[in-house]
């Protein structure tokens, strides 16, 4: 992980992804864009300039789910039509969902 610095992006343990507004190395804690979450240092496990490089297989991003990443560009497969795949760079990232984020929002219907 590179030196955290105002103005990275940021990759929580959790799967938050944010941008450093404040760095507090003294107490050991980030705050992240408009003070919406602070976060302890220790569990930033990504951090770049660049958003892309926190993104994950597995992860949506503008809706879809990023099947592959290379030559920093995300890859995207539709099984369900015969679209084929596409890819995008990470000027035209508009959002994000981890798939830490999903795991946590998924609801399992038992069959009990």
């Amino acid at each position: 992980m590179s030196k955290l610095k105002k103005g990275m992006y940021i990759r929580s343990g959790k799967g938050i992804i944010d941008k450093i507004h404040r760095y507090d190395i003294k107490d050991n804690y980030i705050v992240c864009s408009n003070n919406r979450e602070n976060f302890i240092i220790d569990t930033v496990v990504k951090s770049s300039h660049d958003i892309i490089d926190l993104i994950e297989e597995g992860d949506l991003v503008n809706g879809n789910e990023v099947d592959h990443i290379k030559n920093n560009k995300l890859g995207f497969r539709f099984d369900r039509c015969a679209c084929g795949s596409y890819e995008i760079e990470g000027k035209n990232i508009k959002t994000i969902i981890t798939h830490e984020q999903l795991k946590e929002m998924e609801y399992v219907i038992s069959n009990e």
